[in-house]
């Protein structure tokens, strides 16, 4: 089956697609504009040949569900699923700024220029990680596990404000707390 080809200026449903963010091993992120919101979202979709299989779809649409129920500041919210052809879509926020694996990777350059121990600072660290942890905390409270925290799974918009992408790897602990 052929991929989608978004390309800049398409309509899909309410969303002009803007440009590709990134590709990864399962699908495509997309920035886009929301005509209805006027507002920048991002469009994940899942790709052949997972995009054909069920258990992929099923399990696409299961983090759709986990992440749009989880009201958290430190969770990138996920407004809307849909299907564009046989294409899974999951509408979601867009976080202006970057995620915390390039942050690192650029601070420990800086740094090491410098002569200074560590890619950031104590401060930095300690204020990023409790950020992290109040938003797995509160995926936690409702027996949600992500699966995946890693860097690239974090970002951090321009006020240092942490969001957990991903939850395509979370699981519900047996006796959780329905969201």
């Amino acid at each position: 089956m052929p991929e989608p080809e978004f390309q800049p200026g398409q309509q899909i449903e309410d969303y002009i697609i803007e440009r590709r963010l990134d590709r990864g091993g399962m699908g495509e992120l997309y920035l886009a504009r929301d005509k209805v919101l006027k507002r920048k979202v991002i469009i994940k979709v899942l790709l052949p040949p997972y995009s054909q299989r069920q258990e992929y779809r099923v399990q696409f649409l299961r983090e759709a569900k986990i992440q749009a129920n989880l009201d958290n500041t430190h969770v990138v919210q996920v407004f809307r699923a849909f299907m564009y052809r046989d294409f899974p879509c999951l509408v979601m926020q867009h976080v202006q700024g970057t995620d915390l694996e390039k942050i690192v990777k650029k601070a420990k350059s800086i740094r090491e220029k410098r002569k200074e121990k560590g890619a950031l600072s104590v401060e930095r660290a300690v204020h990023i990680f409790l950020q992290v942890l109040e938003g797995v905390g509160f995926a936690h409270k409702y027996n949600i596990v992500h699966g995946d925290i890693k860097p690239s799974n974090i970002l951090l918009d321009q006020q240092g404000r942490v969001k957990i992408v991903d939850f395509g790897l979370s699981f519900m602990l047996a006796s959780g707390k329905k969201i």
